[in-house]
């Protein structure tokens, strides 16, 4: 369907058109007419015609660019990326067929040169609203653009897609970024794939009964892999939380951006950094950072960072948990033997005074190599 910018830009044009004149889509339904509803008979002619010749026109091996019906001339164009549309204008004695080709040649350049600058104060528009937020921009032009989209939407997230940095051999540009990201998520349900700038895409996705927020998530996590195979590029992919109305989005965008921060902090492996998710890790970061260097100083003691091989006991002592207390499997994942890992844990015991073997020290110590990562990062 067209929208509200849409019609604006079709009601301009037809005040330099002085005859009927409008847009009908490949099922014969008059999207935008000059005359509006006060000539029904006609438009309901209009329709008809359009359907036949429409049916007609595809059959054929050459499709033309116009095409008239009786007193009709047609003109197609596409206004959106992959649905055509047919301009119409009567002819009659003053608007004659090749003056009618050129009146309407002129509106189909007209629109599409509108078009590509709508869609530039569109992405500026919602770049401004997830960046510096809805006291910026005017929230009358915001549902003019995406009023459409929103029936059945009850909130929203912003999805953060960041290109890595680390590997030189990914140079694709934002661009084709982006275009990889519009085929996962159309516009046409109401998705809004912005480029924020040369490393980063933003996706505003709309929650509904058909895309929740589990799906998004979902979605999310296939992204990384999409990209590499399809853009060659590595990327980080974050995803803030749900807010209620369009206008708060600016929260879940910075939410997301948060999130690749912490996940990268903390050296999370996952292909979509949830910012949800992160309770311990957000929490960590809120400590003041002398009151989390005073709290692993008092846990480990002074004198253990004083030795040369408590970084390798401290590795051990990360693997040892990450694997649920398993000797055999932390062994193996280090490549050791499990004697030497016992060694080291005894070790490392002896130091702190911390026996990693028992669940509750354990846990302990877990979050205490958490604050380390945080204070390093």
């Amino acid at each position: 369907m067209l929208n509200n910018t849409n019609k604006t830009q079709l009601n301009r044009i037809a005040e330099y058109i002085d005859t009927l004149f409008g847009v009908v889509n490949e099922n014969g339904v008059i999207e935008y007419c000059s005359a509006g509803d006060t000539l029904p008979g006609k438009i309901q002619q209009i329709s008809e015609k359009v359907s036949d010749v429409i049916l007609s026109a595809k059959s054929d091996t050459y499709n033309p660019s116009f095409f008239a019906k009786e007193d009709i001339l047609f003109h197609n164009i596409t206004v959106d990326e992959d649905e055509e549309r047919f301009l119409f204008i009567q002819l009659s004695e003053t608007t004659n067929e090749e003056y009618g080709k050129r009146l309407l040649g002129l509106a189909a350049f007209a629109i599409e040169c509108s078009n590509q600058q709508n869609n530039k104060n569109v992405m500026s528009l919602f770049r401004k609203l997830i960046i510096d937020g809805k006291q910026t921009v005017d929230e009358k032009m915001i549902m003019d653009v995406y009023a459409e989209y929103t029936t059945g939407v009850t909130s929203y997230m912003v999805l953060l897609v960041t290109k890595y940095k680390g590997d030189s051999r990914y140079e694709a540009d934002d661009g084709e970024v982006c275009n990889v990201l519009r085929s996962v998520f159309p516009d046409k349900q109401g998705f809004i794939v912005l480029p924020v700038d040369n490393m980063s895409s933003a996706i505003i996705c709309p929650i509904n009964d058909t895309n929740t927020y589990e799906d998004m998530l979902q979605y999310a996590s296939t992204i990384h892999d999409t990209i590499i195979s399809e853009a060659m590029t590595d990327v980080y992919v974050s995803a803030g939380s749900i807010v209620s109305h369009i206008m708060d989005i600016s929260k879940s965008y910075h939410e997301a951006e948060s999130a690749i921060k912490i996940g990268l902090t903390f050296g999370i492996n996952q292909k979509c950094f949830v910012y949800s998710k992160l309770s311990l890790e957000k929490l960590i970061c809120s400590i003041p950072k002398e009151s989390a260097r005073m709290y692993i100083h008092e846990l480990f003691g002074e004198g253990f960072f004083m030795d040369k091989s408590a970084k390798e006991l401290l590795n051990t002592v990360h693997v040892f948990l990450m694997n649920n207390l398993n000797v055999s499997e932390a062994s193996r994942a280090l490549y050791i033997h499990r004697n030497t890992l016992m060694y080291r844990l005894d070790k490392f015991n002896k130091m702190t005074n911390l026996d990693c073997t028992k669940f509750a020290t354990g846990m302990q110590v877990d979050i205490a190599l958490r604050v380390l990562q945080y204070l390093e990062n």
